[in-house]
């Protein structure tokens, strides 16, 4: 079980940065653990794509310490610069843009 998070890793920087389903069956597969176990952890962890992201994949804090630093004004400059909003990808499939609760930094906001 253990090696179920660095597996789902590695898969899904070998399918860029996305983590299809049949990537997870075979993480499920090679620890000798059910399937559901291994959706659970990808399911339960954001770092895991379940969805196609952009090349760089930009996860933006929109909690009330970053938002008073300042992370609305970077948010607009973000989807004005690359011509999307919060939760799309650009159409070259770059840059996928979205807001996430928190990423545990709020000492350096």
């Amino acid at each position: 079980g253990s090696a179920i998070m660095p597996l789902l890793d590695l898969a899904q920087r070998q399918c860029g940065n996305f983590l299809p389903v049949a990537a997870m069956k075979k993480v499920a597969r090679i620890c000798g653990v059910s399937d559901a176990a291994v959706f659970e952890v990808a399911t339960f962890y954001t770092m895991y794509n379940r969805e196609r992201v952009g090349k760089y994949f930009i996860q933006l804090c929109g909690t009330t310490p970053c938002m008073v630093c300042g992370s609305e004004e970077i948010k607009q400059t973000i989807e004005s610069h690359l011509g999307i909003k919060t939760g799309q990808t650009t159409q070259d499939g770059m840059f996928t843009l979205i807001e996430v609760e928190c990423l545990g930094a709020c000492v350096n906001a």
